[in-house]
């Protein structure tokens, strides 16, 4: 099994990532992000940006032992051959949603249904940056669509200005 990770400049970013090399599953294309937190808990741009920045491969390797990083798979897109993102977004939900990644790095963001209206205030009330709201039967595409919403905690934005 390869493993490849790339950024959305379509850089590979593999060798940075070793701690998310092994997943346990074969022939799946995910689509997702990188995430680290701090020690508060809370997402940490600037340590998934250290972890990019390193070339080394001693220091990658003792980034990885120090610093882990995490996968949040958000979509899945391609699995075992068959290529997904024609399929409704609830299908590859549930699909993905049913994996069973061997990694401890490796996480699957939940697919919530009716509570969206809820979640968002408690994302608020947690400092939260905001999440994307996306119609169950849209299709995947790259890029933007007017089936997905991203929905932005503008509190927070403010009190960062």
């Amino acid at each position: 099994m390869i493993i490849h990770g790339y950024t959305r400049h379509q850089n590979n970013c593999s060798v940075q990532y070793p701690d998310l090399g092994h997943i346990g599953i074969d022939d799946v294309l995910l689509d997702g992000e990188a995430a680290a937190t701090n020690e508060f808990g809370r997402i940490d741009f600037e340590r998934i940006m250290e972890r990019f920045s390193l070339k080394k491969l001693d220091k990658i390797r003792k980034g990885a032992e120090n610093r882990s990083i995490n996968f949040i798979a958000f979509d899945i897109l391609r699995y075992k051959g068959k290529d997904l993102r024609s399929y409704p977004l609830s299908h590859r939900k549930g699909l993905l949603g049913s994996l069973n990644f061997q990694n401890p790095h490796i996480g699957v963001i939940p697919y919530i249904q009716t509570e969206g209206e809820r979640l968002f205030v408690q994302m608020v009330a947690l400092n939260m940056e905001g999440m994307v709201a996306k119609r169950a039967n849209s299709i995947y595409v790259s890029g933007r669509s007017k089936a997905w919403l991203k929905v932005i905690n503008w509190t927070l934005m403010w009190m960062c200005t």
